[in-house]
Order: structure tokens, then sequence, then C-alpha cells
């Protein structure tokens, strides 16, 4: 069964499905090789249980998505090196970069439509809409919503259906962030469309004109392909690129 539904799951995934051909004759093999070796009584193969997961040796060493990592370790730098009481992020990754402030008894205050399932002294967990923050004016000293504007107002996630979502969102931002707080925003960047209800793809340009009111003090993309960070200057041109992943970091005056 788990291996009938591992399979069923990657129909949807034409390349991930021709792997899992490519390596079945492999599975038998081994299957055959472990029957032989065998002699652990408590260990016996049994039918229900094969799971077939021989495919994954075709991923490299700790396979991970190099995209949301390199995003990840940028943002956790930038907040470490600000040293603040309490970090406030909307919607970012759960097992990625709030885990790394996490790690290092960084307090955070994380806000979603969606409530989390995970439990830390360090942790704590307001339900929000990123639209109308619980937050007063200038109050908030280190905040980030990384790779979240995107996905605002397109339903996605159970949040109300809103063509202006993503305005209304870095309006809050703004709103809240105090003087001299820095605002870490992620989103990808590139030929500006919409892939409903999935997410949006802004031009770097397009971001900078909705925070207009803050100050840009760093700047970077990620190129999947190239798997690596580059330092670079947001008025480049964006217009014909597919998918990369801006990461912008503002402060307010």
């Amino acid at each position: 069964m788990a291996l009938l539904l591992r399979i069923v799951r990657k129909l949807g995934y034409p390349r991930q499905l021709f792997y899992e051909f490519l390596f079945f004759p492999k599975y038998v093999v081994n299957i055959v090789r472990y029957l032989r070796t065998n002699n652990n009584p408590s260990f016996p193969m049994s039918i229900p249980d094969l799971y077939y997961a021989t495919s994954d040796s075709k991923q490299p060493a700790g396979h991970v998505d190099s995209h949301y990592f390199l995003q990840d370790i940028w943002a956790a730098r930038q907040v470490n090196a600000v040293k603040v009481d309490i970090h406030v992020d909307i919607g970012s990754r759960i097992d990625g970069f709030i885990s790394h402030l996490l790690a290092s008894n960084q307090k955070v205050t994380y806000l979603d439509w969606r409530a989390p399932e995970i439990k830390d002294p360090c942790f704590k967990f307001a339900q929000a809409n990123v639209m109308s923050l619980p937050f007063p004016d200038n109050s908030v000293k280190s905040l980030s919503c990384l790779h979240v504007l995107e996905h605002i107002g397109l339903g996605r996630y159970g949040d109300p259906v809103d063509s202006l979502g993503h305005v209304k969102a870095t309006k809050e931002l703004a709103r809240v962030l105090s003087p001299g707080g820095v605002l870490l925003i992620s989103v990808p960047i590139g030929k500006e469309k919409l892939c409903f209800d999935a997410h949006r793809v802004f031009d770097p340009k397009t971001i900078l004109n909705l925070f207009k009111d803050l100050g840009l003090i760093a700047y970077s993309y990620i190129d999947p392909a190239k798997n690596d960070v580059f330092p670079s200057n947001p008025m480049e041109d964006f217009s014909e690129k597919k998918y990369f992943c801006g990461l912008f970091a503002f402060r307010k005056a």
C-alpha cells in the first residue's frame, strides 16, 4: 500500500515518476540481496511495508531546496546582526528561517493566517491577517515577511481573495515598522505575472515602489540555477527573466 501511494503521489510530476520507474529494477535487485543476507529476525521484510525509496539515490547528500535554504540563511544572519529582544515574522518558513532564530534563543512572535503545530519557549504565535496587523504604528523594530507577499489575496491558504492584497500588506508592514527598524522581504522576481492561485512574480522595481517610504539598505537575488546569492542593483532589468528570488532589506527613517 505504501509503495502504491508513493507512486500515485508522483503522477503529477512526470520527471519524478520517470525516476521511479528508472530505479525500479535496482529496487527489485536490492530486495533479493536483502532477503538473501538478512539473518536478523527483528527486521523481516513484509509486503505491506514495502516503501520504495531507491530513487532517492539520485538526490545529492543532504538534499534541500537551495532556493529556500539560501534565503533563510540570509535572513537569519540579518536578524542576528541587529540584536533585538523580539523579532516579529509574518508567515515565513518555520522549518528554516524561524528554526534558525530559535536555535540562537532569539525570541520570535510569529503571525499567520493558519496556526502552526510547534512549541518552543522562544516562540509565540498569534493568528492574524497581514492586511490588518495587530500592532500599533511604529511599534516593531525587527520584522520579516519571506516569500509571503506573492500569495496575499489569492485565497491559496484560506485567506480572503483580494486583488490588491499585496498592496495592502506592504502598507501594513511599513506602518508597524518602528523608526530605525529593519524589514526583511523576499519575493519571486522576474517578468511580472500572476500564476493564480499560487503566486505573483514581481519586477524588483515594483517592490521598491510598494515600499517607497522606506529606505533600501540591502538587495540581493538568488539564482536557483547557480545555487548562490548575488548582491545586485534592484534597477537591473528582470523583465525577460523567468524566476529568481529577490531579497530586500529596508529601514524606516
